[in-house]
């Protein structure tokens, strides 16, 4: 095989440093939301609209606690591998640890994954130190707006596994939190502030402190922690039953904290709040660290619950009565999910347009308040590039003649114009909330009401499931060529704008707008804002990053409901495949084998026909042939076309042993009931390695060539040797953990945990990070909002790896459909990219956000080529390193 072409710097127009400028860009106009506030006459509480910042960083152990108690609570040989991890998460930081001075136990982080620490130990941009005043702009700074913000929420009881487990609102890693929104008052009267928090608290009304608790006095710096806590929480906080129960110790309470009236005036008013995790307590080095944050079943893992939350927030007028934390659980558990007493928000009367959050997965029932400002819509692009923006517009009564168009944008007064026909308005389709739904879209292991395991990620997906209880609607995930024209009343639809940027274009900050027109009605308008990078990123056929998306025709027949191979379903599959081609997928499936995970249960991409007990037998080619002629149309030669040869799973060790595979590598011949059992004729794999091999060469894929598929353990570990002697030069794809070691014929991996293997794979090795489960920075499986698929890319390039996968495009539920393996499947992060129906295929916001992810993920991979080149000046070396 062939080593991964990479991608020379000539072919770029622009050295690092420009690229440097467009990523800070990406910094500064990521955020596409909008202000929201309230108008209940001084009511609020976490179901209100919040704008967060989250500040992250890798759990640190008290210095001070460290110092007095480690020698009683870890081991002369514990200690000397707890000073190794502390030096090298020290010298990553950038500190000097052969200073006069260096204590390593003021510098001891747990970390729970190498590429987990490793990210969050970088810098982020600090919070403005003026993001508590009124006059300050978070959207224009990319805070993230949401009904329920990010780490605050009541802590719920979910089912995850086997074991009951403690749902907590928030994740680990984050330092501080920040969240901000306002509230209308007739007239100013005094308010009672309720709060339950872990960690520190400080409040803010209108720009001025009025409550600080569990902090330090003085001026707070970014590494400034919280008062801790006396104990950690560990094994001991286990029940025989799998239950977690970290204890009530952890919070900590403010009840009927007076805002007195003076503060407070006629109109809008702002409320802020900061909150603060504190230094860990030593007792957590002395458990083994669990891959899931959240929890373990096995009694001597540690379980440390977030430091930094809010549990409950009520802002009420004075003597009004309000819930305690355990009433909020109760109504929890009865799934009456509403975070506060009082008045829930209430769509304002009218037309509102504001600018919408590609990263936010939006409902039909949102809406923002009214006198709230729409906002302006910021697209950070590159040349070359594809880049998205939204508008939503939401009303009270029906809309129609509904039509939204955007203005030339142009850089400056006679400079250069960016036409109105490179930004395309699309539509998206409301779908029920389903859960059987929301499983194939990434929500496998969860549910829509409680969502399984909470990271702040979940968190983002699971901000409005009170209203869903409350008020079921729809939400909006596929994106239509057709805009709607009409709008029911009580509802909101959003519209996609996609900016397409030529390969050749001036850079610049593009300025336009966007105009909102219905009948009966004045239109309305938004800033459109487009700051194009000089750069240009590659066409998706020359991507560095490898792409894992599976397309299924099986699957794509069952969702769309049309018959397998028929004309129909021809047309389907290669309007799947165009979108792929604009994301640049690079692996292509051709399942041999029938019953694979596959889910062609009977079926097969080659046939077969003649005696198999002679070599008188006759392969058909021609759905195989069909189908790679489209593929070649659409997104050119794949780097991996998989010829699936192996069932996925085998090897007693785990309950799957060679009796239960027992005539799985069957193959249908033409024209007969009964299939054959390749393992009782093994001539036959010499006529199939001969004839695809040929197959390939003409089309010149030949390096493109893989046999698989398998698992962990693969249930025929012979046919290694046994395809090398009959196609020498075609190695093998796996997708899974390490557990069943690394076969020397191995050359494409796409797997669940970092492993060795990343830094020792042989020269020309693809590895890929599946996004399932045990990493907060990765994981998909069980949660879908959009941002966490943005961030997929480019973190999986972060950490190492080629690319990400394996994640399906159009499998709907036919994945692992009438498979004959015993013990389970590995499952996907997300099924289903792209949706279907006997019309045609459309994308979703997540393949969108997944596509402009990966983008920048080229950006970071052209960072790191210019790097290893050796040719950069030692200052721009230096700059793009840091990056």
């Amino acid at each position: 095989m062939k080593p991964l072409p990479s991608l020379p710097l000539s072919r770029q127009a622009t050295p690092p440093n420009t690229l440097i400028v467009f990523v800070l860009m990406l910094c500064i106009l990521g955020g596409h939301g909008h202000s929201r506030g309230e108008s209940h006459h001084g009511h609020l509480n976490l179901g209100s609209y919040w704008y967060s910042w989250l500040d992250f960083a890798p759990d640190r152990v008290d210095p001070s606690l460290a110092r007095q108690m480690l020698d009683d609570l870890v081991s002369d040989r514990g200690q000397e591998r707890l000073e190794d991890e502390a030096v090298e998460a020290a010298r990553h930081l950038g500190i000097d640890t052969a200073a006069p001075g260096f204590d390593w136990r003021e510098h001891i982080h747990l970390r729970w994954e190498p590429h987990v620490s490793s990210y969050f130990t970088t810098s982020q941009p600090p919070v403005s130190e003026d993001w508590m005043n009124p006059d300050f702009d978070p959207q224009a700074v990319g805070w993230a707006l949401r009904p329920r913000p990010a780490q605050t929420g009541v802590p719920t009881r979910s089912r995850a596994g086997r074991g009951a487990t403690t749902v907590e609102p928030a994740s680990m890693m984050v330092r501080a939190a920040y969240h901000r929104t306002t509230f209308e008052m007739d007239e100013p009267r005094d308010l009672a502030l309720n709060l339950t928090y872990r960690g520190g608290i400080r409040v803010f009304v209108n720009g001025e402190e009025i409550l600080r608790r569990h902090l330090p006095e003085g001026v707070l710096h970014a590494d400034t922690p919280a008062e801790g806590y006396s104990q950690a929480v560990g094994g001991e906080q286990f029940t025989g039953n799998g239950n977690i129960d970290p204890g009530d110790w952890l919070n900590r309470e403010i009840e009927d904290f007076i805002v007195p009236a003076r503060l407070l005036r006629a109109g809008s008013n702002l409320l802020a709040v900061e909150n603060r995790a504190p230094f860990l307590h030593p007792e957590a080095v002395r458990y083994p660290r669990a891959h899931g944050i959240l929890g373990s079943r096995r009694r001597d893992y540690v379980i440390l619950p977030p430091h930094a939350s809010i549990l409950r927030l009520h802002l009420s007028p004075r003597g009004t009565s309000v819930e305690s934390l355990a009433e909020l659980q109760n109504r929890h558990r009865r799934g009456r999910h509403r975070d506060a007493a009082g008045p829930s928000p209430q769509r304002p009367p009218g037309v509102q347009v504001w600018a919408g959050d590609i990263h936010q997965r939006y409902h039909d029932i949102d809406f923002i308040p009214a006198g709230v400002a729409p906002g302006a819509i910021r697209i950070a692009a590159a040349r070359n590039g594809v880049f998205n923006g939204m508008v939503v517009v939401g009303t009270e009564h029906e809309l129609t003649g509904v039509g939204v168009r955007v203005s030339d944008l142009r850089s400056g007064e006679g400079g250069a114009v960016l036409p109105a026909d490179r930004i395309h308005v699309r539509g998206m389709r409301g779908s029920p909330v389903d859960e059987d739904l929301l499983r194939t879209l990434g929500r496998h292991r969860g549910r829509a009401s409680l969502g399984g395991n909470h990271t702040v990620f979940s968190i983002q997906s699971e901000y409005r499931y009170g209203g869903f209880v409350r008020q079921p609607g729809e939400f909006f995930d596929r994106i239509t060529d057709a805009p709607p024209e009409r709008i029911a009343a009580d509802r909101c639809q959003p519209f996609w704008l996609e900016v397409s940027i030529p390969a050749e274009f001036p850079p610049g900050l593009y300025r336009g707008e966007v105009r909102v027109s219905a009948d009966g009605g004045e239109p309305r308008t938004l800033p459109l804002l487009v700051a194009v990078a000089d750069w240009r990123l590659p066409d998706a056929r020359e991507s560095q990053v490898f792409t894992w998306i599976e397309q299924s025709p099986y699957g794509l027949a069952t969702w769309a409901g049309v018959d397998l191979w028929t004309d129909a379903h021809w047309q389907l599959i290669e309007s799947s495949f165009g979108h792929l081609a604009r994301i640049g997928a690079d692996l292509v499936h051709i399942p041999v084998l029938q019953r694979s995970e596959f889910g062609n249960v009977d079926d097969a991409m080659v046939r077969w026909s003649g005696d198999p007990a002679t070599d008188n037998v006759e392969l058909d080619f021609s759905l195989m042939d069909r189908y790679l002629d489209i593929v070649e149309r659409t997104i050119g030669r794949p780097r991996v076309v998989s010829v699936n040869i192996m069932q996925g799973a085998g090897g007693g060790e785990r309950g799957r042993g060679h009796d239960v595979m027992e005539n799985v590598t069957t193959v249908p011949f033409s024209g007969r009931e009964d299939g054959v059992d390749l393992t009782e004729h093994r001539h036959l794999y010499e006529i199939l390695a001969r004839e695809v091999v040929a197959r390939m060469r003409a089309r010149g894929w030949e390096d493109s060539l893989f046999w698989g598929h398998f698992w962990d353990t693969p249930p025929q570990p012979e046919l290694f040797d046994e395809m090398a002697e009959h196609a020498p030069d075609v190695f093998w794809t796996r997708a899974g953990h390490i557990a069943g070691g690394i076969p020397q014929r191995l050359r494409v991996q796409s797997e669940v945990f970092p492993s060795g293997w990343l830094q020792e794979r042989p020269e020309g090795a693809l590895v890929v990070l599946n996004p399932r489960r045990h990493s907060p920075t990765h994981n998909l499986e069980g949660y879908y909002p959009p941002f966490s698929f943005r961030l997929l890319p480019e973190r999986a390039v972060y950490s190492g790896y080629d690319g990400f996968g394996r994640m399906g495009a159009d499998y709907g539920e036919q994945w692992g459909q009438g498979n004959n393996i015993r013990g389970g499947l590995p499952d996907f992060g997300t099924k289903n990219l792209l949706w279907a129906d006997p019309e045609g295929v459309d994308a979703s916001q997540r393949f969108e956000i997944l596509r402009e992810g990966k983008q920048e993920a080229e950006a970071m991979r052209f960072l790191k080529l210019a790097l290893d080149s050796g040719e950069l000046p030692d200052d721009l070396a230096r700059r793009v390193a840091e990056l």
